[in-house]
């Protein structure tokens, strides 16, 4: 079949590639690392020991940073988020670039259909033998079929997803890309509307 060279054979831009990849990874950031600084640690109530007199250094508290167990200073005081905006042409190019790097490659494959006759995993495994496919993302046009998302739950180093959720990361986490006609369709009318707004 014609692939619309506007989404599959955009120039590899690896540098967007990477900004968008570095954007959908911080949006995921749990960003709750966090210690606790004097003022949360336990104890420390009590000066440890008069001020003058005993020939040892002057201390104020047990919880002071440089005791053990004492808090913690410049540390992570989460939660934080590291989520930021990126320009939608920016992402739309991002996603064509790996779309068309992934063609260039020789690692993008276009089938009729991703609906499989049973949940069976052994049906899923004998198709990824047949074309030697290790590390695969399968993407569907519209809802992913109920089969497939069932054989494909406990194999490894498969995804499956829907094209409206396809991202560069995914595209980037695995070997090969596997596009049904309905997703080649959906995706080529989606970067169409985002071509016809900015151009």
């Amino acid at each position: 079949m014609d692939l619309d060279h506007y989404v599959f054979g955009t120039r590899p831009r690896v540098d967007v590639v990477h900004r968008v990849m570095v954007w959908q990874r911080a949006r995921i950031r749990a960003g709750t690392a966090k210690v606790k600084d004097r003022s949360e640690v336990s104890g420390g109530g009590r000066k440890p020991w008069r001020q003058k007199g005993t020939g040892a250094a002057r201390q104020g508290s047990r919880r002071a940073p440089h005791w053990r167990g004492g808090g913690r200073v410049h540390g992570p005081r989460g939660p934080v988020s590291y989520d930021y905006t990126l320009p939608k042409q920016v992402r739309s190019l991002g996603l064509r670039a790996a779309l068309s790097i992934k063609y260039a490659q020789g690692d993008l494959h276009v089938v009729d259909s991703l609906e499989l006759g049973t949940p069976k995993t052994t049906e899923l495994l004998s198709i990824l033998d047949k074309h030697k496919w290790q590390s695969v993302l399968f993407v569907d046009g519209g809802d992913v079929d109920v089969n497939m998302c069932k054989a494909s739950s406990n194999v490894p180093k498969v995804d499956v997803l829907p094209s409206r959720g396809l991202n560069v990361y995914s595209i980037l986490l695995r070997d090969s890309l596997v596009l049904s006609v309905g997703a080649v369709r959906m995706l080529e009318e989606r970067f169409k509307e985002i071509k016809d707004e900015y151009m």
